[in-house]
């Protein structure tokens, strides 16, 4: 882009041939997608109430995206917008930010210092249930497309590989934990619902 003012965060349209960007050229932010080869133009996306700054997320098939907002109350949020119509999905007066789409939609992650730190959140989008992931600082979460391994890094440089397993336990009920792969140093770690006991890290946090 070459227009007055900011254009910031781009994502890219989930067949890859668009993005969507954040810009206040006209003095407030909005979301603006355009094609990458310049066949067509520009089309306005989001408009936020209030000119709140605003900035894109993740862009998934049938018009499903995330964006960050920022209110004067409750600071910055994730949002989905469905349709063009704005939904919540962590508007708190934490900080939160970052929201990552699964390939199936199933799994929402986004990034929050509601504990203290910045932290990794997973909701599942089928029943509202969040998870907290345990490591003790997370950001910038990201689905890798065609999987369900998510990926997010540490302030401190680490990299982190999690997939979550659904696992059933004694009396017929199932809950979701989380494997671990560590890229600093190559550990792997599975944690099935017979191996969590003493000494062990419990991947089934809550919020």
């Amino acid at each position: 882009t070459d227009n007055a003012g900011l254009s910031r965060r781009p994502v890219w349209s989930p067949n890859g041939d668009s993005i969507v960007y954040a810009t206040n050229r006209d003095g407030a932010y909005e979301l603006i997608a355009r094609r990458t080869d310049g066949s067509l133009g520009e089309r306005r996306l989001y408009a936020p109430p209030r000119a709140m700054p605003t900035w894109a997320g993740d862009w998934h098939a049938g018009g499903l995206f995330t964006l960050d907002q920022y209110e004067p109350v409750t600071g910055n949020n994730v949002y989905e917008l469905r349709a063009g119509v704005r939904v919540p999905v962590a508007a708190t007066t934490a900080y939160e930010t970052n929201g990552s789409l699964s390939p199936d939609d199933r799994w929402l992650a986004y990034q929050s210092n509601a504990t203290g730190g910045p932290r990794i959140y997973v909701l599942d989008r089928r029943t509202s249930e969040r998870f907290l992931l345990p490591e003790a600082s997370g950001m910038r979460p990201r689905w890798a497309r065609g999987s369900g391994q998510l990926f997010f890094h540490t302030p401190a440089g680490q990299f982190f590989k999690v997939t979550p397993a659904l696992i059933t336990f004694s009396g017929g009920v199932a809950e979701y934990i989380f494997g671990y792969e560590t890229k600093e140093h190559g550990d792997i770690a599975k944690f099935l619902a017979a191996e969590i006991g003493p000494g062990r890290r419990d991947y089934r946090n809550r919020e």
